[in-house]
């Protein structure tokens, strides 16, 4: 399961002295207090360098947007996608888009979540074989793996 928004327009800012940077790393379910609150302190220093754009996190935060510890609690914070399940066993919202709704005013309020198993008729055990490896990979590879796994 992938979330998916519509808006106006989406484009990426480098943030931080110019530099826009990715980490492939997995959250750890037992750490989410500590990961949330250290997320949060990213959010506002990003938000506090004067840039002039918007602030999306995005990612598998493994909390749903009821329990978003500090973070939850910034001002303004919103979250593209909720009440709908991103998980591979449909039955968690881990996986979201967070921002500040003062400063996102592209954000429309239309969202949803790509459900792989529905749009490639996969099943559950299929699925999470995809799961796993696409955190790693990325999405470049979704489509041929969907398409091999279906098979």
């Amino acid at each position: 399961m992938i979330p998916a928004v519509l808006g106006k327009r989406i484009k990426i800012i480098p943030a931080i002295h110019g530099k826009l940077t990715s980490e492939g790393k997995v959250s750890d379910p037992d750490e989410t207090d500590m990961e949330l609150d250290a997320l949060a302190d990213v959010f506002e220093g990003i938000q506090h360098t004067g840039v002039d754009d918007d602030v999306i996190l995005l990612g598998d935060l493994n909390v749903d947007e009821h329990h978003p510890g500090r973070l939850g609690q910034l001002p303004g914070i919103a979250y593209a996608i909720s009440g709908v399940p991103t998980n591979t066993r449909r039955d968690k919202t881990y996986d979201n888009l967070v921002f500040d709704a003062r400063t996102t005013v592209e954000f429309n309020g239309r969202s949803g979540v790509l459900d792989f198993m529905a749009e490639f008729g996969l099943t559950e055990e299929q699925s999470l074989l995809l799961a796993a490896p696409a955190t790693q990979q990325g999405a470049a590879n979704m489509r041929a793996r969907c398409a091999q796994v279906a098979t």
